[in-house]
């Protein structure tokens, strides 16, 4: 059997043995996982444990509940700036200082 060795979602090492693989974990202390592959996986590819699938290009994490108020902080405070650049050019037009 061909076995992919997995460390944080990557593939480490490949190794084909008859039984499942075992490595020590790493150096930081990290648990290195055996998962069962064809002859398309390559060192490097990532693996999605939840779809036991891999791949070559590392999927975007879905964005976390601060992500998502950072993003409309964000938002907000272009749209804050933005309001008083507009209130600042109505008033420079009022007093015709602008055209």
């Amino acid at each position: 059997m061909r076995y992919a060795m997995i460390v944080n979602s990557r593939v480490v090492d490949i190794v084909v043995s008859e039984t499942l693989p075992n490595y020590p974990k790493t150096p930081d202390g990290k648990q290195v996982i055996a998962v069962k592959c064809g002859e398309e996986v390559k060192i490097g590819m990532y693996y999605n444990a939840v779809d036991n699938t891999f791949s070559i290009e590392f999927p975007e994490p879905e964005p976390t509940q601060l992500d998502r108020m950072e993003a409309q902080l964000n938002k907000s405070q272009d749209e804050f700036r933005q309001e008083g650049a507009d209130m600042m050019m109505s008033e420079l037009v009022k007093r015709g200082l602008m055209v």
